[in-house]
C-alpha cells in the first residue's frame, strides 16, 4: 500500500515538471527563433541585392520567377521596390546580372555598362567589366555581356593590352565563366526578346585597310573555359603561315586551346587560315556547337574547324556550305578527334582530299541525321579512323569515301539513303540503307527538306537518337520511326 502510494505520488510530480516547465519552454523557442528569421532573412535580402543588381539583370532569371513585375514593367521597377526575384526566390543565387554594350555611344567615358543607357561602346569594356563583377563580392548566378547590333572591332589582344608590338594580335577575347551574346536591338528586358537574325552582331578582323585581309587579325575571337559566345557573325580573321608562333597560323576566325566552350547561333564567313581551322581551330577542348553557320571560310586543312585532341565536342544543327580546305577537309577536318555531329547540312565544300570531312590519325566522328550534298569526294579516312554515318542522307557527291589508304580505316553506314551509280544496289549490301532519289523540296535554295512522299521518310533507327528535336527544332520523330536526313516531315 505505502508502495503504491509513493509511485502514484511520483508520478503526478513528473507530469506537473513536464507540462509546465515543458509548454513554457517551446512557446518561448517559437517566438525566439521566428523573430529572428524574419528579421535576418528581410534585412540581408535587401542589403546583398540592392538596386543596382536588380536594376542590371535584365535576366532569364527574372522571367524565371515567375513574377509579374519583372515582365511587365521591367527592372526599374526591381530597383525601385525591392525586387520581386528576391520576395519570390529568397535568395541572390538567381539574379543574372548583365553588362551591356552598344557602339551607337559615341562617349561611354562616364558609363557604368549596368544598362542600355550607360552601355559601353567597346566588347572589351563589356567583358572587362563582366570580369570585374565576377571577381567582386556582388551576388550573381552568372554573368553575361549583351551587344546591341552593329560591326565591332578588336581593340586589345588577349592580355589586355590595347598597344601590342603586333597590331594584328587584338582579338575579343572571352573571359571564363562570362557568357557574350549579340542580336538585340538595345532596348530589351529579357535576353529571349533579342532576334539575331533581324540584329545582326558582327564581330570583325578587318583591322587594317578595309577589305585588305593581310593586315587584318590573326583571330577574331580567342576562347576562354566555360565561356559562351551566342548570336554573332565572326568573319575576316587572317592567319599566317610564317614565322612561329604556331598559334597565327591556326583558328581565324575563332582560337581555342585547354578550354570548355559553348558556340551557338553564330555564323563564321570569309576567315581564311593559312594553315588549319579557317572558321575554328580548338585543341584538346570541349566544344559546343549549335545552330551555327561556316560558309565560304578557307584553310588548308579544315576550312570550317580543326578539332585537334578533342574527345568529346559535338555539333548540333548546323550548316557547312562552300567552305575549303585546299589540302584536307573542306568543312571538318578531325585530328586525334572523334566529335559527334547531329541535324548538320554539308553541302558543296571542297577539298583535295574529303570535302565534306577529313579524319586522321584515331579519328571517328560519329554523324546522325546528317546530309551530305554536292562534293567530289564525301569522307576521307586514314590511320585506324572509321566513322559512322546513321540516318543520314548522301547524295549528288561526285565519290563517297575513301577507305583505301591504309588497311586500318573503313567508313560504317546504315539505316542511310545513299546515291550509287547502280540504283538497284544499296550501300554496302546493307538492307538498313536505301538507294532513292530523296525528294527534296527545293535544292538550289538550300531547302533539303524532304517532301511528303519521300522514301526518307520514317527509314531511320530510333536507337541512336538522343535529341528531341530536328534542325528547324520541330519534333524529332512525328510518325514511329525517325526520318533520314537532317529534316523531319511534320
Amino acid at each position: 500500500m505505502r508502495n503504491g502510494l509513493l509511485k502514484l505520488i511520483l508520478l503526478l510530480l513528473i507530469y506537473t515538471l513536464t507540462t509546465g516547465c515543458g509548454s513554457s519552454s517551446s512557446n518561448t523557442s517559437d517566438d525566439d527563433n521566428s523573430s529572428d528569421t524574419d528579421s535576418d532573412t528581410s534585412s540581408d535580402a535587401d542589403s546583398d541585392t540592392g538596386s543596382d543588381a536588380d536594376s542590371d539583370t535584365g535576366s532569364d532569371a527574372d522571367s524565371d520567377t515567375g513574377s509579374d513585375a519583372d515582365s511587365d514593367t521591367g527592372s526599374d521597377v526591381d530597383s525601385d521596390t525591392g525586387s520581386d526575384v528576391d520576395s519570390d526566390t529568397g535568395s541572390d543565387a538567381d539574379i543574372t546580372c548583365v553588362v551591356y554594350v552598344n557602339n551607337t555611344i559615341s562617349d561611354d567615358s562616364g558609363n557604368d555598362g549596368r544598362s542600355w543607357a550607360t552601355a559601353f561602346s567597346t566588347v572589351y569594356k563589356g567583358i572587362n567589366t563582366a570580369t570585374a563583377i565576377k571577381n567582386s563580392s556582388e551576388n550573381c548566378y552568372s554573368i553575361e555581356v549583351w551587344v546591341a547590333s552593329g560591326t565591332y572591332l578588336p581593340t586589345h589582344d588577349s592580355t589586355g593590352n590595347n598597344a601590342p608590338a603586333d597590331a594584328r594580335t587584338v582579338t575579343f577575347a572571352l573571359a571564363k565563366d562570362i557568357g557574350i551574346y549579340g542580336g538585340f536591338k538595345g532596348d530589351e528586358l529579357l535576353r529571349t526578346e533579342r532576334d539575331v537574325n533581324a540584329n545582326e552582331t558582327v564581330l570583325s578582323g578587318d583591322i587594317g585597310v578595309s577589305d585588305e585581309l593581310s593586315d587584318n587579325s590573326y583571330h577574331v575571337v580567342t576562347g576562354a573555359d566555360n565561356s559562351i559566345i551566342d548570336g554573332f557573325t565572326i568573319t575576316k580573321g587572317q592567319t599566317i603561315s610564317d614565322p612561329d608562333p604556331l598559334p597565327i597560323k591556326l583558328g581565324a576566325g575563332l582560337y581555342a586551346i585547354d578550354v570548355t566552350l559553348s558556340v551557338e547561333n553564330c555564323v563564321f564567313t570569309d576567315n581564311h587560315s593559312a594553315v588549319n581551322g579557317g572558321g575554328i581551330f580548338v585543341e584538346n577542348s570541349n566544344l559546343t556547337l549549335k545552330n551555327s553557320t561556316f560558309s565560304k571560310n578557307y584553310a588548308t586543312n579544315g576550312g570550317g574547324i580543326e578539332f585537334y585532341k578533342c574527345a568529346t565536342s559535338q555539333v548540333i544543327n548546323c550548316m557547312f556550305d562552300n567552305n575549303q580546305g585546299s589540302n584536307n577537309g573542306g568543312g571538318i577536318y578531325s585530328n586525334i578527334s572523334s566529335p559527334s555531329i547531329y541535324n548538320t547540312v554539308f553541302d558543296t565544300n571542297t577539298a583535295h582530299y574529303g570535302g565534306a570531312a577529313f579524319n586522321y590519325d584515331n579519328s571517328s566522328p560519329i554523324f546522325i541525321n546528317c546530309l551530305f550534298y554536292g562534293h567530289y569526294e564525301v569522307l576521307e579516312n586514314r590511320l585506324s579512323s572509321n566513322p559512322q554515318i546513321i540516318n543520314s542522307i548522301i547524295w549528288n557527291n561526285t565519290t563517297l569515301f575513301d577507305d583505301n589508304y591504309d588497311s586500318t580505316t573503313t567508313t560504317t553506314v546504315t539505316y542511310s539513303n545513299v546515291q550509287l551509280p547502280d540504283n538497284t544496289k544499296v550501300y554496302n549490301d546493307d538492307l538498313t540503307n536505301i538507294n532513292a532519289a530523296p525528294d527534296f523540296v527545293d535544292t538550289s535554295s538550300q531547302n533539303f527538306r524532304l517532301n511528303t512522299g519521300s522514301a526518307g521518310i520514317d527509314g531511320g533507327s530510333n536507337d541512336v537518337m538522343t535529341l528531341s528535336t530536328d534542325l528547324d527544332g520541330n519534333e524529332r520523330i512525328v510518325n514511329t520511326t525517325v526520318d533520314m536526313g537532317p529534316y523531319e516531315v511534320q
